[in-house]
């Protein structure tokens, strides 16, 4: 006695389910169109919460790098107009000299011997402010230079 197996062979390539097993009920999805009680479709996402990172990022951004950079440049800016003859700074290059002239955007310094022209801003810092009895006589000779 000979084993004798029987096998079927279906056409399943243009069925969209697979075909009920025996016991099972049949499910038949809604045509495409209709309005039938299929699975329920999510809501289209928010535009708003597509592009909520992007704008994280950049409020973050603003507070971590825009806003101190632009303290620091009215700071720089303050140090800059305050600048008087008789004032000992120091240059981005590391020059330490005492503000001899100020003539536009340009300081003259003199430094140990050298007299030095530089322009404003580049100054990085004021280590010492001259007294305010010599910034006055300052002002003085300069308005004095001024009505000659």
């Amino acid at each position: 006695m000979e084993n004798e197996y029987k096998v079927e062979i279906m056409p399943v390539l243009g069925q969209a389910t697979p075909p009920p097993q025996d016991g099972q009920p049949v499910m038949e999805s809604p045509a495409p169109g209709s309005t039938g009680q299929g699975p329920a479709q999510p809501p289209p996402p928010n535009p708003l919460m597509q592009f909520l990172p992007m704008i994280i990022m950049i409020v973050v951004f603003y507070f971590i790098l825009i806003r101190p950079q632009q303290k620091k440049m009215k700071e720089h800016q303050n140090l800059l107009s305050a600048l008087g003859k008789g004032d000992k700074i120091v240059t981005t290059g590391g020059v330490v000299g005492t503000v001899i002239n100020i003539k536009g955007d340009t300081l003259s310094i003199r430094s140990s011997e050298s007299k030095l022209e530089i322009r404003k801003s580049n100054v990085a810092e004021v280590l010492e402010k001259s007294s305010s009895a010599s910034q006055s006589a300052v002002l003085d000779e300069s308005s004095s230079d001024n009505e000659k």
